[in-house]
């Protein structure tokens, strides 16, 4: 597989941007959809769904909001906590007219986005990672900082307790040789929710807290993701260790791009 820079990408987006191709929202369409296989994969119906997004200012952020609103249009319980002092306006527009709900204010204070990102992932069937995409710094800057690292530290504790683990503080260099463990149902046999059983993570575009062109991952506070849906084409990181344990499944999606990267040399290949 071919792997292309943060800088190649958004090299070959300009293009169609420039022609107002809708990107975001093609993205988010994919986005949804790979959710919805997903909870269908392990047998729960979108109307049975709930469903936890994890938001940042940018459009990383902007491709999970309208993918909120798609989910939540098609009867699934979505719920939105924002790591920032301001989101995506006209894409959390989108997901509340379409019933997604803020589990808490924009800008709320740290605390409060923590006690909600827990309570509700303590639920949830999917926790949709959308705090950072390939817009993040590079080096040890690509680590997660503030709300966003306090909230990923504790949705990783609640999806350890959920799995009935005890929870260790990883290093990257261990996490490049572990086989990703597969996400789970979470519903047991009656029907009802399971608290002992994993919600299943989807990272938009990365997992937020990678290099993207590197895979270095400067700090482990990082959601791992059971399965990255990314756009245009793979990222060099993802295809790296030690941010390759960290991505799961990675399903690539066109959205247009593929001709403009025809006759870019690729920054790694697999």
């Amino acid at each position: 597989m071919r792997g292309y820079t943060a800088e190649q990408i958004r090299t070959a987006e300009k293009p169609l941007l420039d022609a107002g191709l809708p990107l975001m929202q093609r993205a988010a369409t994919a986005l949804a959809q790979e959710v919805r296989g997903l909870l269908d994969d392990h047998g729960t119906a979108i109307d049975d769904a709930q469903v936890l997004v994890l938001v940042g200012a940018g459009n990383n952020g902007g491709d999970a909001l309208f993918a909120a609103g798609r989910l939540a249009d098609a009867g699934a319980d979505v719920r939105i906590v924002p790591m920032a002092d301001r989101v995506h306006g006209s894409g959390l527009a989108a997901a509340e007219d379409a019933g997604a709900r803020l589990a808490v204010p924009v800008g709320a204070a740290e605390e409060a986005c923590v006690d909600a990102a827990v309570a509700t992932a303590r639920t949830s069937d999917v926790v949709i990672d959308g705090i950072l995409g390939t817009g993040t710094r590079l080096g040890a800057e690509a680590a997660l900082r503030g709300t966003a690292r306090a909230v990923v530290e504790a949705v990783n504790d609640v999806i350890a307790d959920r799995r009935g683990l005890q929870v260790q503080s990883l290093d990257t260099a261990s996490l490049a040789t572990q086989a990703p463990v597969p996400a789970q149902r979470s519903r047991d046999a009656s029907g009802d929710r399971d608290q002992g059983i994993r919600p299943m993570v989807v990272a938009v575009d990365i997992p937020s807290g990678i290099n993207p062109d590197t895979g270095e991952v400067p700090d482990p506070t990082v959601l791992h993701a059971d399965l990255t849906v990314t756009f245009g084409a793979a990222k060099a990181g993802l295809l790296q260790p030690p941010a390759k344990a960290y991505a799961g499944e990675l399903s690539v999606i066109d959205i247009g791009m593929l001709g403009e990267l025809a006759g870019v040399t690729p920054a790694y290949e697999d």
